[in-house]
């Protein structure tokens, strides 16, 4: 009987403890493939040898059907029931009525229907009792059965069980029928449907498509042309998807093609796979058959491979992996011999891809690969000077990017030393493109081993593309220049200047010009006193403000006496970005500060972006005298800020510095000046994400407010804004930067931001998971240079506007108006009106700003009902019309307080009058008495 068994979803991989289970995690644990142990319990319900009830003319389904019966007692499945009960008593019977069978099971495979499962496994074992008399339903059934996963608005269902439920299905009909199939336009229509799912949207349905295909394809062990006509039907299903991909032409091209074919990848993958991390008996056929459809045109299947090589490299250990690297070398050797530049180009590429991985790069495998490369030197340095004359293609690398991917990849090894210097001496001298000298012979150039014969040819080859450069390659060669600058400037400072000037002369995309600010800033005096001119145009434009740093740095380079004021130009406005507050924080040390500079340097104390806090308090520093309070509280904060918060021996002196400048606030009466200073940096102490600091800056700034109301009220109001812009903005301020969002609808729901409020104990303790910590090391195929640069160029841009160590913006609204609600009663009444000014700002925003409404009437409502009623007339009505219209709120959290607090004002209202009929009862008894 079956019981369903290995069809209920259990998590089992060892990074699931202590991690929230998303759907997305469950549903990469789903296997239907080779080493699947719910493949038998669905297949065999009594045994290999089971048979059904009635014996000969028993029928599977009839049986099924009265098992799940039982299991199923709901409308659409006991009308499904009475509809084919009297059709499917005999297998004769069924087999007369199959067509009628069939269609009862596809109008009922739907979204949402209550036994969806149940009428997925009957299809099952209606194929088991039709056999090949199923094969006309397979694509009707099979279709519906896809199809019934996802909504109509394409949501796919959020329940791994009944995926993985509908998948070994699709796989149980593969296993009964591909034994039985002799013709290859039968084998294609059993494989239809899995087919058209391998480009699902979603890469682990198509990774699930890709097992379930694979258990007919492993074994076309003895067809050639019939495997390659699967493989290439697999490859055209997921073209329309790789043509829309590269018609968009964005920055995440290779991840969205990688994503594209990550079902023909499991195909491939599931294809050479054995068990016990070993390899199918003929994995070496199935390698050559993939090997002999790599042509140049072949970009689809070269990044499938990449997939299946990646995979492999997670199912192999390094005895097995030193298998798969001897079965592509040896296919390797064969195409240059035969001079397939393509072939061989792709072939070495996997080669790297798959040593990549540390854990399976053994001495083993090193002495391999030394013996490898010393075998076929001259082939190697042959088809890499031959391919010089290739087309480029987006997917598939030329035989010279490949032979110098390789060797990078190898480089570091001492025992590939001798055999990759032959090569690469003599690649080096040929003509190379600039994309490839900037990817791999620059870095080999710099590494100690190659450092001696090597680098003097690539600073040459560099110098000489400098002199003759052609349109379009100016990003590489930029990058190329600036990494090589360092030890060869005196030989290519004059071409250096030449293509500065060319890049900011011309029309460049933004990261050209970044590049070129950025050499520019490098060179010596004489040579960036050319760019002069350009800079203090720069600083009169729109530019980005990171171009408008390397500007600023330049003049400085150069002793322009226009830097003082451009640079203060700049930090008022500009005063939270990163690059400009480096820049200020440069010129300003060595360069007397003006004091307009004052004010800026405040706000960038105040900030989330603790370099930015760093930069301003080092303005300050230079301003303020040795002896001076304010000289101390930028030492003491400047010490907190840079100890480590997760570490014990220092989170207690982090603390600790800071109390001292409470200290110092509390006990040493400083000025106005030195106030207003210490006030801004306790504000910023706020954006720290460790908890015992807010504490003491609370209790610094409380000290502040009971003393200078005036000091700490308008930087309080300044604080409450900057939340309010970052929260309109959209800025993501989360604990840890680089968390990969994946684009898939059905994740959107399941992953939240975690609240920085539950607490965190360390600033800078939080590690990545297992999962993204292998994101870098799946990057597959030759990277594109462009691509590179414009995404560090995106990068830098991202961290001029990312609070990358700040707390949630709900999380500093709250602690600011806990801070009010500590302060004493008659401070509240006496900017009682300011308060309401501030709460009805924030209520006014609230379809823009990130904080709840009633986030922000809890937080007002809590400091008035805490501390005091206004007397105002004014501010009494406005307190009072408040209270009546957050009565009839919908929120019952806010009725609640709003009722506390209309019954404290009631109560104080009556001490009032009691008070006033006290009084002038008293002044009738002395009346009398007179």
């Amino acid at each position: 009987m079956n019981k369903d068994k290995g069809v209920v979803f259990t998590p089992t991989t060892a990074n699931a403890k202590g991690r929230k289970r998303i759907f997305r995690h469950q549903l990469a644990e789903v296997h239907v493939g080779l080493g699947s142990s719910a493949l038998g319990s669905l297949f065999y319900r009594g045994g290999v040898n089971d048979k059904p009830s009635g014996g000969d003319f028993g029928s599977y389904f009839a049986d099924e059907l009265g098992e799940l019966t039982l299991s199923n007692a709901v409308p659409d499945f006991k009308d499904f029931r009475a509809d084919v009960v009297d059709l499917v008593l005999t297998k004769p019977l069924l087999v007369h009525h199959r067509s009628k069978v069939a269609e009862a099971l596809r109008t009922r495979l739907v979204y949402g229907a209550t036994s969806l499962s149940a009428f997925a496994k009957l299809t099952y074992f209606l194929c088991k009792d039709l056999e090949m008399q199923f094969l006309p339903f397979v694509g009707p059934l099979g279709t519906a059965l896809i199809a019934s996963l996802s909504s109509d608005k394409n949501r796919l269902v959020q329940d791994p069980t009944l995926i993985k439920t509908v998948f070994l299905v699709l796989a149980g009909w593969v296993k009964v029928l591909s034994p039985l199939i002799k013709g290859k336009a039968d084998l294609l229509t059993l494989l239809k449907p899995l087919l058209a799912t391998l480009a699902h949207r979603s890469t682990d349905i198509g990774r699930l498509a890709g097992e379930a295909m694979s258990i007919a394809v492993r074994k076309l062990t003895q067809d050639k042309g019939i495997l390659s006509s699967v493989i290439q039907a697999a490859l055209d299903v997921t073209r329309p998807h790789i043509e829309q991909v590269e018609a968009s032409n964005h920055k995440s091209d290779a991840v969205a093609m990688d994503r594209a074919v990550a079902g023909v990848s499991s195909l491939l993958f599931e294809c050479i796979k054995g068990v016990n991390n070993k390899w199918h008996s003929r994995f070496d056929f199935f390698l050559s058959v993939i090997s002999s459809m790599l042509t140049p045109d072949s970009n689809i299947l070269h990044v499938a491979v990449n997939g299946m090589i990646l995979n492999a490299s997670k199912h192999a250990n390094p005895a097995s992996a030193l298998e798969l690297v001897d079965a592509l070398a040896n296919l390797a050797t064969t195409s240059l011999k035969a001079h397939e530049r393509s072939k061989t180009a792709s072939l070495l590429s996997y080669i790297t891809l798959l040593s990549k991985k540390t854990k399976l790069l053994g001495t083993e495998m090193i002495r391999y690969l030394k013996t490898f490369v010393e075998n076929n030197t001259a082939n190697l340095v042959s088809s890499a000077k031959d391919s010089l004359a290739d087309d480029h293609n987006q997917s598939i690398p030329t035989c010279l990017h490949a032979v110098t991917s390789f060797s990078l990849a190898f480089a570091k090894h001492t025992l590939m030393a001798e055999p990759l210097k032959a090569i690469m001496s003599e690649v080096i001298e040929l003509d190379v493109p600039v994309d490839v000298l900037c990817e791999n012979m620059v870095q080999l150039a710099t590494l100690p081993m190659f450092a001696s014969s090597l680098r003097k040819n690539a600073v040459n080859a560099v110098q000489k593309k400098c002199e003759t450069f052609t349109p379009g390659t100016e990003q590489q060669l930029l990058l190329l220049t600036i990494s090589l600058y360092e030890e060869s400037q005196d030989t290519l400072t004059p071409a250096c200047a030449k293509v500065v000037v060319h890049a900011l002369k011309t029309e460049q995309p933004q990261s050209v010009k970044w590049l070129a600010w950025k050499l520019a800033s490098l060179l010596p005096t004489a040579s960036a006193t050319k760019v002069k001119p350009m800079a203090l145009k720069v600083l009169s434009s729109d530019e980005s403000v990171i171009i408008k740093s390397f500007a600023l740095r330049l003049l400085h380079a150069v002793k322009a006496k226009e830097t003082s004021s451009l640079t203060l130009a700049a930090l008022q406005a500009h005063p939270l970005s990163p690059s400009i507050a480096m820049a200020g924080a440069t010129i300003f040390t060595e360069l007397e500060p003006p004091k307009e500079v004052r004010e800026p340097c405040l706000a960038m104390l105040r900030c989330g972006k603790p370099n930015v806090r760093l930069y301003g308090s080092r303005i300050l520093r230079a301003m303020a005298s040795e002896d001076s309070h304010a000289a101390a509280m930028i030492d003491h904060a400047q010490r907190g800020e840079q100890l480590r918060a997760d570490l014990m021996e220092e989170n207690r002196e982090k603390v600790l510095c800071f109390d001292k400048l409470v200290t110092i606030l509390k006990h040493h009466k400083p000025s106005t000046e030195d106030i207003e200073l210490g006030a801004s940096i306790l504000f910023g102490a706020l954006n720290i994400r460790f908890r015992p600091l807010w504490a003491k800056a609370q209790e610094g700034l409380q000290a502040i407010a009971e003393e200078k109301m005036d000091v700490f009220w308008p930087l309080f109001t300044k604080q409450l804004n900057s939340y309010e812009e970052s929260g309109r903005d959209g800025t993501k301020i989360r604990r840890r930067r680089g968390r990969q969002e994946d684009s898939d609808d059905e994740d959107d729901e399941d992953e939240k931001d975690e609240d920085d409020e539950q607490g965190s104990e360390g600033e800078g303790g939080g590690e990545g998971s297992d999962d993204e910590s292998e994101a870098s090391e799946e990057e597959a195929g030759v990277s594109d240079v462009t691509q590179s640069i414009e995404s560090l160029w995106e990068g830098a841009q991202e961290e001029e506007v990312s609070n990358e160590d700040a707390v949630t913006v709900q999380s500093q609204f709250k602690t600011l108006w806990e801070l009010v609600e500590r302060l004493p009663a008659h401070l509240i009444s006496k900017y009682c009106e300011a308060i309401f000014n501030e709460y009805e700002k924030q209520c006014s925003t609230d379809k823009t700003f990130k904080l709840k409404r009633d986030e922000v009437v809890s937080a007002f409502l809590k400091v008035l009902v805490k501390q005091t009623k206004p007397d105002e007339l004014t501010i009494a009505k406005r307190y009072r019309e408040n209270l009546w219209g957050l009565l009839a709120d919908a929120n019952t959290n806010i009725q609640r307080l709003a009722l506390s607090a209309e019954r404290e004002d009631s109560d104080a209202e009556m001490d009032r009058r009691g008070k006033g009929r006290g009084k002038q009862a008293t002044g009738v008894r002395r009346t009398d008495r007179g």
